[in-house]
């Protein structure tokens, strides 16, 4: 009895769900991305709106990480929110170090910041909206 339990609930599962969540924000950012570089390509932007374009980016990616594997898991708002953050984050680490070059010390300390509070704050949201 307990077995079946512990497969039910494990951390197999959780995992799964997580690695879930960081596609979905995964996803979120490339279409979040995608629809803001159209957006800059029809007037003219400063080169300086390209970071708050890339912020604003992330922060939708971390919110819907920390929404998807909440609501998947079902409780634990705030823990499993930061946690899928931190999945968020190691995902969006290994692609930059793929596909481009590694950045600053500061900058990667911020990104684990916002993906870890954002996906926190998602997550918190995700427990108390209705079914």
């Amino acid at each position: 009895m307990e077995r079946e339990y512990s497969e039910k609930n494990g951390i197999g599962k959780k995992l799964l769900q997580f690695c879930i969540g960081a596609a979905a924000g995964i996803i979120t950012a490339a279409l979040t991305a995608l629809i803001l570089s159209f957006v800059m390509t029809l007037n003219f932007i400063p080169d300086w709106m390209t970071s708050i374009a890339a912020l604003v980016t992330q922060l939708f990616a971390a919110f819907a990480c920390g929404f998807v594997s909440v609501r998947l898991i079902g409780s634990g708002g705030l823990l499993y929110g930061a946690i899928s953050g931190l999945v968020l984050f190691a995902a969006q680490t290994i692609f930059s170090l793929i596909f481009s070059s590694p950045c600053l010390l500061l900058n990667f300390i911020i990104a684990l910041l916002i993906d870890t509070a954002v996906s926190a704050i998602g997550g918190v949201i995700a427990v108390n909206t209705g079914k």
